[in-house]
């Protein structure tokens, strides 16, 4: 008997689960749910802002992966979860499971802070990462003929979020700028500003790792303001208490929520993910699994929040797919253990950190170890 196995989501988690199951478990019938036509590898993001990669080294039709493996694939977007029938409406359609894999991942979370929507970029796909070279084209472009105030606000870029995510973009961002400047012929210093309402720069992660990080910043002359809370976003203006930061553009990198998908589904959720066991299957659920931003781990021995970085994603997509089979089989399932200390921080083309417990190295030799992982991961996403 075929087993039908819906994987909502085509980043790299869900394709990840969806070739490994198909792999495990011969018999299944896979099917990816997308919204997108193309599979985006995201760590490579950064390095089409800089224009060291093309966008074919970034996007991969799903109809080429899919394909040649024996996976379905559904170009519709999941407009919401019916876990006690087991099926998932896409418009008008319902399609059935009997294993339903969420790996839909996050959106944007504004913290209901009033004008980021009108007037902060983000930086989560393609889209975003055209819009934000363009903003500082044309943010050079206005400089050349401005004085003053005007001038300096145009040369201002501004960061929210003292996470992860702002800290490797505002490394990358300052390449940008500098090369711009350099073409437009500007030669009044740019400002790249970091701004985090927690009085630390990423403020989950060891000193030791920390240190290096700030550093990497002050080396690049980039400006953090930490402890401040962002009240209102205006047009080129950034609203702090006490403060006004001007800036021709804003990006807004303050965090991710689960999919609203996910929030209005009948799972059971906390602030707005899928609450899921050790197993990676949803409490209430059990024929769910879930990972990625969507999920909201429970248990005792994890009281300490782990990274959700693309290690941890990754290592969640391999179990899932093998507690599938084992529960399937009626085998024992394997637990998920996160790792809080093991990952790369991209600083930059030519400058990475490596952190694997007490051990952290850093530079350009590092960068280009972990360029060579993601290209390895990148053609294997073409190939699998």
């Amino acid at each position: 008997m075929k087993r039908k196995v819906i994987v909502l989501g085509g980043g790299i988690a869900g394709l990840t689960s969806a070739i490994n199951i198909k792999k495990t478990i011969k018999t299944s019938d896979v099917t990816i749910i997308d919204n997108s036509q193309f599979h985006v590898f995201k760590p490579f993001l950064h390095d089409l802002l800089t224009n060291k990669k093309r966008v074919e080294n970034v996007v991969i039709p799903f109809s080429g992966i899919t394909k040649s493996k024996g996976i379905n694939y559904e170009n519709k977007k999941a407009l919401s979860i019916a876990p006690e029938q087991k099926h998932v409406r896409t418009g008008t359609e319902k399609i059935s499971y009997d294993y339903l894999i969420l790996a839909i991942g996050g959106e944007p979370n504004y913290h209901n802070i009033k004008g980021v929507k009108t007037h902060a970029l983000t930086f989560h796909n393609i889209i975003d990462v055209t819009r934000l070279k363009e903003s500082v084209s044309t943010s050079l472009s206005k400089a050349r003929n401005m004085k003053g105030d005007k001038l300096n606000e145009l040369l201002t870029f501004t960061i929210i979020g003292g996470g992860v995510g702002s800290v490797e973009l505002a490394c990358y961002l300052k390449e940008l700028v500098q090369k711009k400047m350099r073409e437009y012929n500007i030669k009044k210093n740019a400002r790249i500003i970091i701004i985090g309402n927690n009085k630390k720069i990423l403020k989950n992660f060891p000193t030791s790792i920390r240190k290096k990080v700030i550093s990497r910043l002050n080396d690049l002359r980039i400006e953090t303001l930490l402890g401040y809370e962002v009240k209102q976003i205006r047009k080129n203006h950034v609203l702090l208490k006490n403060k006004i930061v001007r800036s021709g553009t804003i990006i807004w990198c303050g965090g991710v929520k689960p999919n609203n998908v996910v929030k209005e589904s009948r799972l059971k959720t906390k602030n707005g993910g899928v609450l899921v066991n050790s197993t990676l299957q949803s409490t209430s659920h059990n024929s769910v699994f879930t990972m990625g931003d969507c999920a909201f781990l429970v248990n005792d021995n994890f009281n300490k929040s782990f990274s959700k970085n693309a290690y941890n994603t990754l290592k969640q997509a391999n179990l899932v797919s093998k507690n599938l089979l084992n529960w399937i089989k009626d085998k024992k399932m394997r637990k998920f253990k996160p790792s809080r200390n093991k990952g790369f921080l991209r600083l930059g083309s030519d400058f990475a950190i490596f952190y694997y417990k007490n051990l952290v190295l850093q530079g350009f030799l590092i960068s280009k170890i972990y360029a060579i992982i993601l290209k390895h991961r990148f053609n294997l996403s073409k190939t699998i």
